[in-house]
C-alpha cells in the first residue's frame, strides 16, 4: 500500500484523489470502523462507547513534484524513495494498516 500511495499525486491543493484511494482502502479493510469524509479529509473512529479514544492524525498532502514519482526502489530494495516516502505517506500507510487491526477487544 505504501508504494501506491508514493505513486499517487497529492501535491496541497490537490488531495482528491489520494483521499479517495484511503477512503477506499478504510471502507474495504476496516469495516468495523465509522468513516466520514469531509472534503479530502477522512476521519475513521471506532463506536464502542469507550470512555477515551487514541487519536492517531496525519496529512496527505506533498510538495510539489520534482522527478521523484512514480516511487523507486534503491539498489539493494531496502529503501523505498518517491514523494511523501517519509513525509507522510509511509505514515498513512502504517495507519490503514492500524485501522484494519482496531478491533473491540474489551473495554
Amino acid at each position: 500500500m505504501r508504494r501506491r500511495l508514493i505513486d499517487i499525486p497529492s501535491v496541497s491543493g490537490g488531495e482528491h484523489a489520494i483521499a479517495d484511494a484511503v477512503e477506499a482502502a478504510l471502507r474495504a479493510q476496516a469495516p468495523h470502523l465509522a468513516i466520514t469524509r469531509d472534503g479530502d479529509a477522512i476521519i475513521a473512529r471506532t463506536e464502542t462507547g469507550a470512555a477515551e479514544r487514541v487519536i492517531i492524525a496525519g496529512h496527505l498532502d506533498t510538495v510539489p513534484i520534482k522527478n521523484n514519482v512514480p516511487s523507486r526502489w534503491d539498489d539493494d530494495g531496502a529503501t523505498l524513495w518517491g514523494r511523501g516516502a517519509t513525509d507522510m505517506k509511509t505514515g498513512v500507510a502504517v495507519m490503514l494498516s492500524l485501522a484494519a487491526q482496531a478491533h473491540r477487544t474489551d473495554a
